[in-house]
């Protein structure tokens, strides 16, 4: 990228650099996650304008926006990137009307859910299933963030 790479370029299928790092799969180490975060940071850097018209695409090949995707891949580093540095919306819905917090509580991505929380993420929005975040997490066995989330001190609740 330092030498000129088009970070602009797009497969035949519509595909940019920023999808391809987001959906690299949840299961890799440490370091390629470091790696894919400093990689993520280099290409907003060398293209301000691109990078954000991008990002902030309310849906991108309607699996919701970026913060959604990150999400879905346990990335935690680009899921605090992105709403404590370009300010996305904690609680922005996807066409399901899913919360980020939804998503990884249904995906099992407890770091992700303790980041999102840390970022105050809503835990009573529901989704068109009229479920919430702690509902899915039941749903699927996600005893740990089941346990996370009954834990959550939230006002005026009875």
């Amino acid at each position: 990228m330092n030498n000129g790479a088009n970070v602009s370029y797009k497969t035949k299928n519509n595909l940019s650099v920023l999808d391809f790092l987001l959906s690299g799969g949840s299961d890799y180490n440490e370091a390629y996650v470091n790696s894919q975060f400093e990689v993520f940071k280099k290409i907003i850097e060398i293209d301000n304008t691109l990078a954000y018209k991008e990002l902030l695409r309310k849906e991108s090949i309607g699996s919701g926006n970026y913060l959604h995707r990150a999400v879905y891949f346990n990335n935690d580093k680009i899921v605090d990137y992105l709403i404590n540095k370009l300010n996305f919306n904690v609680d922005e819905i996807n066409l399901n009307n899913e919360t980020s917090l939804m998503i990884a509580a249904k995906e099992n991505n407890i770091e992700t859910v303790k980041c999102l929380l840390n970022n105050n993420a809503s835990v009573t929005l529901k989704n068109n299933d009229q479920k919430t975040a702690l509902d899915l997490a039941r749903d699927n066995g996600n005893f740990e963030i089941v346990e996370l989330l009954e834990n959550i001190n939230i006002p005026n609740s009875k």
